[in-house]
């Protein structure tokens, strides 16, 4: 498949849901159709893994740069092969890293160059790096999770930015943050608006929504000009 050709179907991406797996495997390898049809099997998810990701693109801002609709596209490509059966569902511990790791060779099929791969995998290997947070008020019942403060982002951030340090060398910090933050919400919004867990309500979108928004706050401090 053709770069241009596949940077224009995601600007209406569930098009994508009339191809079946085949199609899709021939346009893009298997990896990409082992998506279709995947049952993610956590209450966390409301839709197979391709039309997740498809929702995910489609719930990006209109005018978002076109590296981050192919970042929201492959996001999660890595949970099939990551995947893991606990107590009657599947869980995708690492899965981003995963999905890093599987996206670079199709990316470079598709044409892009290692530094444009380059900043598209690195939004794949991060979109999933606040889920896990907990609100300060939560940390006590939320053992091991970090907790939204101004402090715990600013450490997050400098240890990301000592990870990509060319990266954010060449596009200002809040660019990266908002893009990245884009792609989050997006994430978010395409899955379970309530999660249930034996029966009693264990989290929600706007839980996870209220998280990213304190976070999105800290990170604009840090990058604000002084």
């Amino acid at each position: 498949m053709e770069r241009k050709t596949f940077e224009d179907s995601l600007l209406d991406p569930l098009e994508w849901m009339k191809k079946d797996k085949e199609e899709v495997e021939r346009l893009l390898g298997p990896e990409t159709a082992a998506m279709v049809g995947f049952d993610q099997r956590t209450p966390h998810h409301c839709y197979t893994l391709f039309e997740h990701a498809l929702r995910t693109v489609e719930g990006l801002p209109k005018d978002c740069p076109s590296f981050l609709r192919t970042a929201a596209f492959f996001h999660d490509i890595g949970k099939p092969a990551s995947a893991k059966e606990v107590k009657g569902r599947l869980t995708f511990h690492g899965h981003a890293a995963v999905s890093a790791q599987t996206a670079e060779p199709i990316l470079k099929d598709l044409g892009y160059s290692a530094e444009e791969a380059g900043r598209i995998l690195f939004y794949i290997a991060h979109h999933d790096d606040f889920i896990s947070w907990c609100l300060p008020e939560e940390s006590g019942m939320a053992v091991g999770r970090m907790a939204v403060t101004k402090e715990n982002v600013k450490k997050y951030a400098e240890k990301v930015k000592r990870g990509n340090v060319s990266l954010f060398r060449a596009e200002p910090e809040c660019f990266i943050w908002d893009s990245l933050l884009d792609l989050s919400r997006a994430d978010i919004g395409a899955q379970s608006v309530l999660v249930y867990a034996g029966g009693v309500l264990a989290d929600s979108m706007e839980h996870k929504l209220i998280k990213l928004r304190q976070i999105e706050e800290y990170l604009q401090e840090l990058c604000a000009p002084a």
